[in-house]
């Protein structure tokens, strides 16, 4: 089991990933190009190899792969942990199991962008209830068209210079790269929306 203790961007912030691609919803612009992630698993052997050994977890062991993030996330009261800086949410059980790991660990604040539309509207219509620590952010591209439903949700627009997308809100807040420092997205409030330039 493979839980990073940050990077560049986001710091010390604890995350898990999961393969680009094999998790994420195949409708998606950045399915097939623009994916940074694709990037990073194709040339780093060591992203590859965890986030490949996390999937399998996922997959095959997934009460360990839970208990195991749940533990981590309550023995050390991280003040911030991020699901998926790579991959997405692969199925609805996962998601309820993501809900569970919040409501247990209440001192820490759980983030996940997120493509997977179809599945958090689903989610929602079926009445289960939310952590109020986990934030569930809707990643926007140009061209991907945002459920009524889930409007009211924050978002994450991705600001593509040579393809500007009309629907970015005024208001929406600059990323400014420094997660561990601003944590803006795990507290960004229902119906609004931040900002981050293609990367």
């Amino acid at each position: 089991m493979n839980i990073q203790r940050g990077n560049t961007k986001l710091g010390k912030v604890l995350n898990v990933s999961l393969p680009p691609g094999r998790t994420c919803p195949s409708q998606v612009p950045c399915f097939n190009q623009g994916c940074y992630a694709r990037k990073f698993y194709r040339l780093r052997g060591a992203c590859r190899n965890a986030w490949d050994q996390n999937y399998a977890l996922a997959m095959t062991k997934r009460d360990f792969y839970f208990e195991f993030i749940r533990a981590m996330a309550a023995l050390g009261e991280p003040e911030l942990f991020r699901w998926h800086v790579s991959g997405d949410i692969p199925d609805a059980d996962y998601l309820v199991r993501m809900v569970a790991v919040a409501q247990a660990c209440p001192k820490t604040r759980f983030l996940c962008f997120t493509k997977q539309y179809a599945m958090v509207a689903g989610h929602q219509r079926l009445c289960k209830p939310w952590a109020s620590n986990l934030n569930i952010v809707v990643s926007a591209w140009p061209g991907l068209p945002i459920p009524a439903e889930l409007r009211s949700f924050p978002t994450a627009w991705m600001r593509d210079r040579k393809n500007p997308d009309p629907r970015i809100p005024a208001d929406a807040v600059e990323c400014d790269g420094g997660c561990d420092t601003c944590g803006l997205c795990w507290m960004l409030e229902p119906g609004r929306s931040v900002v981050f330039d293609k990367h």
